[in-house]
């Protein structure tokens, strides 16, 4: 059950990748908020630690699908993303047992959501990557009769501390009971997004998409080689034919 769960989500990743990165504008979405330096594309970013998700309400779930989706998302780049998994290991080790590194990572992507330029520096350093990636969910619930509604800042800071990039924005998604109907052609097969007997906590599939189009809309923002522009184009042919 569990494979199938992982395989609902990556599939409905792609999609709301494909359907972002074609109706999104050269720029954002207004609801978004996008800052980045200059001259960013020009900074060494070949490996980037995805740091430990924060959640302002500790949401574990929230939390631990956010960085599952950022890597699951923006997987076919020419950055390599350390995921947060190995990040946590390797700063346990480095805490010695104090947890005080861990701590304080934390608390400073609690307060503003990103860690503070010394500590990032450092952990690019510790961790042998040119940069690290801060999460925050900001939002992350079932509102408004039945949609599920998430909120997210993401920070890019590089080896040297200065922070290059970041985003914050608000994205939604169903209504009322969710629908079986959708399904699309996979190598001559059918997938079904939202089948019950694959995933029965509808509210899961909400938030979980409603994700996926919040960091589809930010794709085209995000800094080379972040984010690979090169969709495949068999999965486009198969969304026109969709329509």
């Amino acid at each position: 059950m569990k494979t199938k769960r992982i395989a609902v989500l990556a599939a409905c990743a792609t999609l709301a990748l494909v359907i972002g990165a074609q109706v999104a504008p050269a720029g954002t979405a207004p609801r978004d908020r996008i800052l980045r330096t200059d001259n960013v594309e020009f900074r060494p970013m070949t490996n980037i630690a995805v740091l430990p998700a924060v959640s302002a309400t500790g949401d574990e779930v929230a939390e631990r699908r956010a960085e599952f989706a950022w890597v699951r998302m923006y997987a076919n780049a020419r950055t390599t993303w350390m995921p947060a998994d190995e990040v946590r290991r390797r700063l346990a080790a480095a805490s010695g047992g104090s947890g005080d590194l861990e701590a304080a990572v934390e608390a400073q992507i609690w307060r503003d959501g990103a860690v503070e330029g010394p500590i990032a520096a450092r952990l690019a350093r510790l961790l042998g990557v040119d940069g690290v990636l801060s999460l925050r969910v900001d939002r992350w619930e079932i509102a408004d009769g039945g949609r599920g509604m998430v909120a997210l800042t993401a920070c890019i800071a590089g080896g040297d501390g200065q922070e290059l990039w970041r985003a914050s924005g608000l994205a939604g998604h169903g209504r009322g009971r969710l629908s079986n109907e959708g399904n699309f052609a996979i190598d001559n097969g059918t997938f079904r997004c939202w089948d019950a007997r694959l995933e029965p906590d509808e509210s899961a599939h909400r938030t979980a998409f409603a994700l996926y189009t919040l960091l589809a809309r930010w794709a085209p923002a995000l800094p080379m080689p972040m984010f690979e522009r090169d969709l495949p184009p068999g999965l486009i042919a198969m969304l026109r034919e969709e329509k």
